[in-house]
């Protein structure tokens, strides 16, 4: 049994994969449009030419591979399992990369409310633009791979980010993540990554000084297989059973049954009348 595992600020790899069977990420090199391209995560190459760079953020197994040299599109993937390495936290502002800094201290302040002992646990990196990715490993919460772990992650990170602004938008099984020590071509720094201490005491400029130049290779983020109990599994395993409660209660609608279709507020605008000239409109609103 391997000893437990802290992160690597310089992001290196551990070759003891969790879930090694989960083997497949969607590609995007130059621009997240020249997506679906599935890899094999032990086999890809990141090209270090000056790219843009981005790889999934869940893994997926070789059903994702299937479906994408079926189809040509990963879309579809929300109906299969996944596995993350990490819970990330996505923290931008769009004008103010300052204020982006100071709620990137707050949240870690939130998570270490949560468990002690984890600052060094954490992996933290400059976005390379806008803000701040933070990584909790997911050996701490005894992640398993599922078709509801993206919305599980996002309703756990809701719990740590309770007085700090979120991306809610990259739980999604195909959100696409900038591959640390890459280049963002907006900016023209580099995604690297940071020590808590960095963190904590550097200023924006001197974040922006050391972005110019990337801290390694382009990697994939650090991965852990075990790591001290910090007590945050049963945070999991509380969201976890919700989803799986939610699921076996919920009743199958019936053919024919349009209740909740008719719910939509544009169905009803039909259903009452609509004034000449904007029925199509109120037909199309959401």
């Amino acid at each position: 049994m391997d000893s437990p595992t802290v992160n690597s600020p310089r992001g290196q790899t551990n070759n003891n994969q969790k879930f090694p069977e989960y083997l497949y990420v969607d590609t995007a090199f130059g621009s997240p449009g020249n997506r679906n391209r599935v890899k094999n995560i032990k086999q890809l190459e990141i090209p270090n030419d000056g790219r843009d760079c981005y790889v999934s953020m869940f893994r997926f197994g070789d059903e994702y591979k299937q479906l994408c040299d079926k189809t040509g599109s990963v879309r579809g993937a929300s109906n299969l399992p996944c596995y993350c390495d990490f819970l990330w936290f996505d923290i931008d502002d769009e004008t103010d990369l300052h204020n982006a800094l100071m709620n990137a201290r707050q949240l870690v302040i939130s998570i270490e409310k949560k468990a002690s002992d984890i600052s060094d646990h954490l992996s933290i990196w400059f976005s390379g633009n806008k803000g701040f990715h933070i990584g909790v490993p997911a050996c701490l919460f005894g992640f398993e791979p599922s078709q509801d772990l993206p919305k599980i992650c996002k309703e756990i990170a809701m719990t740590f980010a309770t007085s700090t602004e979120i991306d809610k938008a990259i739980y999604e099984h195909n959100r696409l993540w900038r591959v640390p020590n890459t280049i963002n071509s907006k900016s023209g720094l580099y995604k690297i990554p940071l020590t808590h201490e960095q963190l904590a005491t550097w200023s924006i400029d001197k974040i922006k000084k050391e972005a110019a130049t990337p801290e390694g290779n382009p990697v994939l983020a650090a991965q852990f297989t075990e790591a001290p109990h910090l007590g945050l599994q049963s945070i999991y395993n509380t969201v976890k059973n919700t989803f799986i409660q939610k699921k076996n209660s919920a009743q199958p609608q019936k053919y024919g049954d349009n209740s909740q279709a008719l719910d939509k507020p544009c169905l009803k605008e039909i259903l009452k009348g609509v004034k000449k000239g904007i029925r199509n409109e109120a037909a199309i609103r959401r």
